[in-house]
C-alpha cells in the first residue's frame, strides 16, 4: 500500500468513528431538555459506550491480528453506524444506555485497526506523521459534530440520523477503495506466531503504556463529552455561536498533531515522542488550571482553545509510541489492552465530570481534576522503554 493514500483511508476511518462517538456527548444539552435527564443520568448515558468496549477491546485486538484490520475496522463502523440511528428514536434514558451499549461493543476496533495497519505498512522514519493524520480525526470527528448539529437546526434526532448515514457510506468507501486500488484481500494478516514471553518480560512497559493512557484520556474525556454543556450551561454560548470556533479548533488541533509528528520523527523514535509528550501535556496542563482560575468567558475561550490544540500536539505519540515501544507482530494484542484502558478512563470520565456539575454546579473542578491526572501521565510516558524487538 502507499502510506499517504493509507493514511488518508486512515484519517476518513478515525474521523467518521470519533463523530459517531461524540455525536450524542454534542446535543446532549438538548437531550437532556427534551427527554428530562439530569446531568448525572446523561453522564452515565455518555460513558455506557465504554462499557462494552472495556470488556470488548483484548478480543478485539486479538481478531485484529487473526482476521486483519480492514474487515475489523469495517464491521466496527456499520455496528456504530447502525447503533447512532437506534439512539436517533431514543425516549427515555434507558433507551440512550442500550444504543450506546451497542456501540461500544465494536468501538475499539478503529484506532487499534489503524495502528495496526501503520505498523505493517508504514516505514519508521514516517510512523509519527501517519499517527498525527490518522489520530487527528478525533478532532474531526468532534468539530464535524459541531457543524452536522448547525445544518440539523439543532434537532439532536436529524443530527444523529445524518451521522449514522455518513458512517455507512464512509465504511463502504473504505472497503471499496482499499480492496479496488490495492486487491486487498488478506495481506495485511501476519503469519508469524508469536507467544506470550515478549508481554511477560516487558509487563513494566505495559503498564506504564496502559496507565499513561488512562490518566491522560481523564483530560480527553472530559473535553469531548461535556466541553459543549460547558459553552451553552456555564458561558452562555448558543450552537449556532460554536460551529466556527470548532472548526478552528479541528484546524489547529490537525495542524498541532501533524507539526507534532514532523518533529518527532526528525527527532527519532521514542526520543521524539517524549519530547512531544512532554510539550503538549504540559502546555494542556497550564490552559487547565487557567480554566479552573479564571471564570471570564472570553478567557475561558482561548483556555479551551489553548487545551484542545496543546492536547492534541501530545496526543499524535499515544499510538505512534506503540509502534516505537511493541513488536510488530504483537501491535494487534497490547493495543486491544491499550484501548480497554482508554475505555476504562473515557468511561470514569464523564461519570465523576457529571456528579461535579450536579455537586460543584460548575465542570470548573474538572478542569483541576484533568490536570492533576495528565500530570502523572506525562510522568508514565517519560518512563517507557522499549520491548525486545521492537522497531524503536
Amino acid at each position: 500500500m502507499k502510506p499517504i493514500a493509507l493514511m488518508l483511508l486512515c484519517l476518513g476511518l478515525t474521523s467518521i468513528g470519533a463523530l459517531l462517538i461524540v455525536a450524542m456527548n454534542t446535543v446532549a444539552p438538548l437531550i437532556m431538555d427534551e427527554l428530562s435527564i439530569p446531568p448525572s443520568i446523561m453522564g452515565f448515558a455518555i460513558a455506557a459506550v465504554t462499557l462494552n468496549a472495556f470488556l470488548s477491546s483484548p478480543l478485539i485486538g486479538v481478531l485484529i491480528d487473526r482476521f486483519g484490520p480492514v474487515r475489523v475496522g469495517v464491521a466496527g463502523l456499520l455496528t456504530m453506524s447502525l447503533a447512532t440511528l437506534l439512539t436517533s428514536m431514543a425516549n427515555s434514558a434507558g433507551w440512550l444506555v442500550a444504543t450506546r451499549l451497542l456501540l461500544g461493543l465494536v468501538s475499539p476496533a478503529l484506532w487499534p485497526s489503524c495502528a495496526k495497519l501503520v505498523s505493517l505498512y508504514v516505514p519508521q522514519s514516517m510512523v509519527g506523521v501517519a499517527t498525527a493524520l490518522y489520530d487527528a480525526g478525533s478532532i474531526v470527528g468532534l468539530a464535524a459534530s459541531y457543524v452536522i448539529v448547525g445544518f440539523a437546526e439543532a434537532s439532536w434526532r436529524r443530527s444523529l440520523v445524518y451521522t449514522s448515514a455518513m458512517g455507512i457510506a464512509y465504511a463502504v468507501l473504505y472497503a471499496v477503495a482499499i480492496r479496488r486500488l490495492w486487491g486487498y484481500h488478506q495481506a495485511d494478516v501476519h503469519e508469524e506466531r508469536v507467544g506470550t514471553r515478549t508481554l511477560r518480560s516487558s509487563l513494566g512497559t505495559v503498564a506504564l503504556l496502559l496507565a499513561g493512557f488512562f490518566l491522560t484520556l481523564q483530560t480527553w474525556g472530559l473535553l469531548i463529552s461535556w466541553t459543549s454543556t460547558f459553552f451553552v450551561k456555564e458561558l452562555g454560548l448558543k450552537y449556532q455561536d460554536l460551529v466556527l470556533y470548532m472548526v478552528l479548533v479541528a484546524i489547529l488541533g490537525t495542524c498541532a498533531e501533524v507539526i507534532a509528528g514532523l518533529i518527532s520523527d526528525r527527532m527519532g523514535g521514542l526520543r521524539g515522542r517524549k519530547f512531544v509528550i512532554a510539550v503538549g501535556q504540559g502546555v494542556t496542563t497550564a490552559a487547565l488550571l487557567g480554566l479552573y482560575a479564571v471564570p471570564e468567558r472570553s478567557a475561558s475561550l482561548l483556555l479551551t482553545l489553548a487545551a484542545f490544540v496543546s492536547y492534541k500536539f501530545a496526543t499524535v505519540t499515544f499510538w505512534a509510541v506503540i509502534n516505537d515501544v511493541v513488536p510488530p507482530a504483537i501491535v494487534g494484542r497490547v493495543s486491544g489492552l491499550y484501548s480497554m484502558s482508554a475505555q476504562l478512563a473515557l468511561f470514569t470520565s464523564p461519570v465523576l465530570n457529571g456528579f461535579l456539575i450536579e455537586v460543584a454546579g460548575s465542570l470548573r473542578i474538572g478542569f483541576l481534576y484533568s490536570a492533576i491526572t495528565l500530570t502523572i501521565s506525562t510522568a508514565a510516558y517519560l518512563a517507557l522503554k522499549p520491548m525486545e524487538g521492537a522497531r524503536s
